[in-house]
């Protein structure tokens, strides 16, 4: 358990520090909406980038909870079952957003795209949270 200790508390230290990457982007992206737009167009905005922000979430909660030798839930079918969850429900979150709550379809995909692109900027796995 001592090398999958140290993984895990590795991926838990770049989870957040991608988090925190992500909320800083769509604060940063919904303050200059603020200045140069509106207010729905910056709520819009933060609820595209949300949705990336919350499947990032799940995502980390189901890999823990899938390394978690206690959870009974080893293996990669318990991977791809996150994988699937994850896609649902971003799929489901644009559409009540763009469907039922009438947010500006242009501002949910922009503030979605925006915090996707914390992936890019993000920690790199291979370092395994060294500094």
């Amino acid at each position: 358990m001592g090398n999958m200790g140290f993984a895990v508390k590795a991926y838990r230290r770049m989870l957040i520090q991608l988090v925190l990457i992500q909320l800083a982007l769509i604060s940063l992206s919904v303050v200059v909406a603020l200045l140069y737009k509106d207010a729905i167009f910056s709520i819009a905005l933060f609820y595209g980038g949300f949705i990336v922000t919350l499947g990032t979430l799940v995502s980390g909660w189901r890999f823990l909870l899938m390394t978690n030798p206690s959870s009974g839930l080893l293996g990669m079918t318990e991977l791809y079952k996150g994988t699937v969850f994850r896609f649902v429900l971003v799929i489901a979150l644009l559409a009540i957003g763009m469907g039922a709550l009438k947010l500006d379809p242009l501002a949910v995909v922009i503030g979605f795209c925006l915090t996707q692109a914390s992936y890019f900027f993000g920690p790199r796995i291979g370092r395994w949270g060294r500094q």
